[in-house]
């Protein structure tokens, strides 16, 4: 009786690993990056994956100035940004899947400074960010269900503002534009579901 229980504790480990291993890989994904933001990582295949990811900041500010006239000065502002990467596998090996990732990407920023008490002065200003990247990137598998991953590339970014203020005695308007062109690196983690 316990030969029997035995073998069949071991005929139903060894097809039980069997099974597990013939599992397909999962195909979806949270990932957390830095730079700072949070996604979805979705395998549409096994050479090609979809990463779109969205992250935003707001911070405030208040500061009061005691020399000459009293006042305070309230700042505020927020940038959202959503991008999304093309993952091409080049192959896979014991975990480690190398990658070429086009990525395409836009953030918003809104900043409002408020002097009025203190100088009767106030400002809003805006800017749009589009940005155009291509990296070369890795991705390892630290088990099933957890992974990790890094990228090394180059951006385009091209930047419009607009500023609008008022003052006691005048106010108007500004408007710009900027471009430029650097290295661009990311880490994050990915859980898969």
């Amino acid at each position: 009786m316990r030969k029997a229980l035995l073998l069949t504790a071991l005929i139903l480990t060894v097809f039980g690993t069997s099974l597990a291993t013939a599992q397909d890989a999962p195909r979806l994904g949270v990932v957390a990056g830095y730079p700072a933001s949070i996604g979805i990582l979705w395998r549409t295949s096994d050479r090609v994956a979809i990463r779109p990811e969205v992250s935003f900041n707001t911070q405030w500010s208040d500061s009061t100035s005691g020399t000459g006239t009293t006042g305070t000065v309230s700042s505020s502002g927020t940038t959202t940004s959503v991008g999304a990467s093309l993952l091409l596998y080049v192959i896979e090996h014991d975990g480690l899947r190398p990658y070429f990732s086009p990525r395409v990407a836009y953030a918003r920023t809104s900043t409002t400074t408020d002097a009025a008490s203190l100088s009767g002065s106030g400002s809003h200003a805006t800017g749009n960010t589009y940005s155009l990247a291509a990296s070369v990137g890795a991705e390892y598998g630290l088990g099933r269900r957890f992974g990790v991953f890094g990228e090394l590339g180059l951006v385009y970014n091209h930047q419009s503002s607009n500023l609008t203020y008022s003052g006691a005695s005048a106010g108007g308007t500004s408007s710009g534009t900027a471009s430029n062109f650097g290295t661009r690196t990311a880490v994050g983690v990915v859980v898969w579901f």
